[in-house]
């Protein structure tokens, strides 16, 4: 009261009533549903990772400016053969790499399909969540998977990849709308995304060339086929580490000052936010 109205910012950096919208109560859904129309209202700035969810809320009548989560590469990365070193992978080994919530919507399964099929290829996961238990079941009976648990730094096992594999199931009502922190760590990191084109990495995938996309299991191995070829995956390595710049952490901080409001700043009322 004494400093002038509050600057409020609401960070949409997760859509949670579509996110927990198959594993909620009725009741409790529609409570979540009703905070995220009305906060953000109340809000002078509202933020979101990513284009798709910004698209998301203008629809609901929520103006919001995007600011994703880039990263920066990694100060001193270990090169392939130290990578790989450490983690016990041959160098000729085509490595798939997942890191991240092992979560029912992920659609590891295929992943796993995969190996099944291919056991030539090595497939490391890496991550926790509810869907570790049933994953690690599976994954005990292939010899060609290796399930690492949390990792608190991703570096190494990026090193050594030869891909990092993201994909939502298609069903579930989040893959519209997937915003990824992996899709930020391939072009960090500069290593080929073999991914379902959803969210994000459809819009991203659409502007530059950041690795091989499919749709349905069947275009899975051709995916991977595609990223397996030295001089492709050489080829889509150059064009991560030419995005580097453009996706950083310095620019994303950049967009994010530019929009914040100040005391004395023409920064939108909360009533402009919506109804």
């Amino acid at each position: 009261p004494f400093a002038g109205r509050p600057r409020v910012v609401y960070d949409a950096f997760e859509l949670y009533a579509v996110m927990v919208s198959r594993r909620m109560p009725g009741p409790a859904l529609a409570v979540i549903r009703w905070l995220e129309q009305r906060l953000p209202r109340a809000a002078d700035l509202v933020i979101a990772p990513g284009e798709i969810r910004v698209r998301y809320l203008a629809e609901r009548g929520i103006r919001a400016v995007a600011i994703p989560n880039w990263i920066d590469p990694p100060a001193r990365p270990p090169d392939r053969h130290i990578a790989r070193t450490a983690l016990g992978i041959p160098m000729d080994r085509f490595v798939l790499v997942y890191a991240g919530a092992l979560h029912p919507a992920r659609d590891l399964d295929m992943l796993l399909d995969h190996a099944e099929r291919v056991s030539s290829d090595m497939v490391l996961i890496a991550g926790m969540g509810e869907d570790a238990q049933r994953l690690q079941q599976r994954a005990a009976a292939l010899e060609n998977v290796r399930m690492l648990g949390w990792l608190r730094d991703p570096t190494t096992l990026l090193a050594a990849a030869d891909a990092v594999y993201y994909a939502l199931r298609p069903e579930h009502p989040y893959a519209r709308l997937a915003c990824p922190n992996n899709l930020y760590a391939a072009i960090a990191h500069g290593v080929p995304l073999v991914y379902r084109a959803q969210g994000e990495l459809a819009l991203v995938g659409d502007r530059h060339l950041i690795g091989s996309a499919f749709v349905h299991a069947e275009g899975l191995a051709d995916a991977i086929d595609r990223v397996r070829d030295p001089a492709e995956n050489d080829r889509i390595r150059a064009s991560l580490r030419g995005l580097r710049e453009r996706y950083s952490w310095a620019r994303a901080a950049e967009l994010l000052l530019a929009t914040y409001p100040t005391k004395g700043s023409a920064a939108s009322s909360a009533t402009t936010n919506g109804p």
